[in-house]
């Protein structure tokens, strides 16, 4: 379980307090505080529930750059739409940012955040904004900023300066598409930024089938980008993000692990 501390690395204190004084409150105060934020609901055991997926996020860092295999935090709530002094997005706090200050606490000089959950991370954008030793890549549906989050941030022109957002304008993006945008973009990032640790906030949202998403990422095309990052032979954490149908959430994550074990993959049918 996170503490209080390694929270406020991220959070304010003011905020962690509002969320820790959910533990006491009855369901009418629980309903009205809920209402306040943007798509969150909270129960008395929320704040406990975070911290222990926070935690979960930093003892999984912490094994993967002692050992250098790759893991997966299959965690709930997720976290990239949570900001500094709010929730959004069923996000509380937020996972990915506390294990990239986690990182650089512990002596690492730079991480990258890959994002490729199919809503942009805003909140991530500004838990770690102005820190020129994260580099966050957000790869979503943007559809000219009639998707949500509806932020212009979410654009490739930006105010956020360490962010690289890849927006996507059309649904039904495939594994092809999302190869394509690792060679051009996320390679060539890696390759300047020289990163010592990875963390992907890792949404199955984008899968084909999902009816939120409307993408088409197929379980391969999960391990293949998945096999892309582990070949830099940099220590890489995934984060569990978003989902919205179980069946696509499980074979993604089934053929992911298989390629963080090693395990032969299948190929990707490229487009032309």
């Amino acid at each position: 379980m996170a503490s209080e501390e390694e929270i406020e690395m991220v959070h304010t204190k003011d905020y962690i307090m509002k969320i820790k004084n959910t533990t006491s409150m009855v369901e009418e105060q629980l309903e009205e505080f809920s209402s306040q934020y943007e798509d969150i609901y909270v129960n008395r055991q929320t704040f406990q529930v975070a911290l222990l997926a926070a935690g979960c996020t930093l003892e999984l860092m912490d094994a993967v750059t002692r050992t250098g295999y790759p893991g997966f935090a299959a965690i709930r709530p997720p976290g990239h739409h949570a900001f500094p002094d709010q929730g959004c997005g069923f996000c509380i706090f937020n996972n990915v940012a506390i294990a990239a200050k986690h990182a650089l606490k512990n002596g690492y000089s730079r991480v990258l955040i890959v994002d490729w959950d199919v809503h942009a991370g805003q909140g991530t954008q500004e838990c770690i904004r102005d820190d020129d030793r994260i580099r966050l890549i957000s790869i979503h549906r943007y559809q000219q900023g009639h998707f949500w989050p509806n932020l212009q941030q979410s654009a490739v022109k930006t105010q956020f300066k360490n962010t690289i957002n890849v927006p996507l304008n059309d649904i039904g993006m495939c594994d092809s598409d999302y190869l394509a945008i690792f060679q051009l973009i996320v390679h060539p990032v890696i390759n300047d930024f020289r990163p010592d640790v990875i963390l992907v906030s890792c949404g199955f949202d984008a899968a084909l089938g999902d009816p939120e998403g409307q993408m088409r990422l197929t379980p391969a095309g999960y391990a293949t980008l998945t096999h892309q990052l582990m070949t830099w032979k940099i220590p890489l954490v995934m984060i569990l993000e978003g989902g919205y149908f179980m069946e696509s959430i499980a074979a993604g994550f089934e053929w992911m692990a298989k390629s963080m074990l090693g395990d032969e993959i299948p190929r990707i049918e490229l487009k032309v």
